[in-house]
Formats: structure tokens, sequence, C-alpha cells
């Protein structure tokens, strides 16, 4: 995929991480598998669950089978931000610790 390939080029990105996981974790009916490149290990469920319908026999169109299941983007999202509030917390420490230095 080219989009993968200029990430992956060294074209100023750094995206270490490759989060596998499958949709059927996340109460999506298709064990589809699926990675998210990220900064941050997000750690998702990756256990590999067999379908409980046939891929082919959903009748689904491409965007329907496409669509990241809900309860998968509410945890990346809660990883997100619990990430995001360690790291403000640790910048805010830093900063008063330099503070209380001068």
């Amino acid at each position: 995929m080219i989009v993968w390939a200029l990430f992956d080029s060294g074209n100023g990105f750094e995206i270490p991480y490759e989060n596998l996981t499958y949709y059927n974790n996340y109460d999506y009916p298709i064990s589809k598998p699926t990675k998210f490149k990220s900064n941050l290990d997000l750690n998702l469920s990756k256990i590999k669950i067999p379908n409980e319908v046939e891929f082919n026999r959903t009748g689904w169109s491409y965007n329907e089978r496409s669509n990241i299941p809900g309860k998968l983007v509410d945890e990346i999202f809660e990883k997100v931000i619990k990430e995001n509030k360690h790291e403000n917390t640790r910048q805010y420490s830093n900063e008063n610790s330099r503070q209380s230095q001068r």
C-alpha cells in the first residue's frame, strides 16, 4: 500500500508501532485483521476468534465492511487520552521541578 510505504520509507515520519487487532474483538461479526500504525503502543486485543458470518456472505458494501467498530474507536481514543494526560502531567512536573531549582 502506497500510504504505508511513504510512512515506512523514512520521509520524516517515525511511527514505531503497528497495533494489530481483529474487528471481532470489538463486537463485530467478522474477524477482520487490521493494523493501526501509531507512535503509541495501544495494546489492542488480538485474539483470533472465528467469524460469526462468512465475510463474502454479509451482503455489505466495501464501505460497510471497512467501518471501524465503535468499541474499537472508543478504546483507541481512551488510550490516547490517557497517555496524553500522563504526558501532560509528566511535562507539568518537569516544568515545576525546573522552576523550583532556580
